[in-house]
């Protein structure tokens, strides 16, 4: 079994990204899923769910690459969570310097790349896998810090 590397200082950075976009977006609640759901939160608009997100927090600039990198099997397997409800899937991402976000569709990954990537530093040969290169200009902007 793989271990588990989200920590809960991970769940609270997410958190406070979470009080920003519901600041911007009235009327929409962000739910806690269970750890290990292929996303991190769904929202509710009006009671209803209307989207899954997932949170990704950084420690660098966004100026440092030029493409977001991010698990294909992430992404296939929340965008299919998505497509079977009817709902939305949209990937946030904290930078240092800003908020972003971007609506995964057919589209979006139409406009990516896939390739090799992913983390050398823990020494789990697990984390390098096949990954999505999602250009940084097909993301929106919500907040600058």
């Amino acid at each position: 079994m793989r271990p588990i590397y989200e920590k809960p200082a991970d769940r609270a950075n997410q958190l406070a990204v979470i009080k920003i976009l519901e600041g911007k977006y009235a009327g929409v609640k962000f739910e806690e899923t269970e750890m290990l759901c292929p996303v991190d939160f769904q929202v509710k608009r009006d009671g209803k769910l209307s989207s899954i997100v997932e949170i990704k927090c950084r420690s660098y600039d966004s100026a440092a690459f030029k493409d977001y990198l991010i698990s294909s099997h992430k992404i296939r397997q929340a965008a299919a969570m998505a497509k079977h409800q009817g709902i939305k899937f949209i990937l946030v991402v904290k930078w240092l310097d800003r908020i972003v976000r971007i609506e995964i569709t057919d589209d979006t990954l139409s406009q990516s790349r896939l390739g090799s990537g992913g983390r050398t530093d823990r020494n789990d040969s697990q984390d390098t896998e096949e990954c999505y290169y999602i250009p940084l200009s097909l993301f929106e902007t919500v907040h600058v810090y």
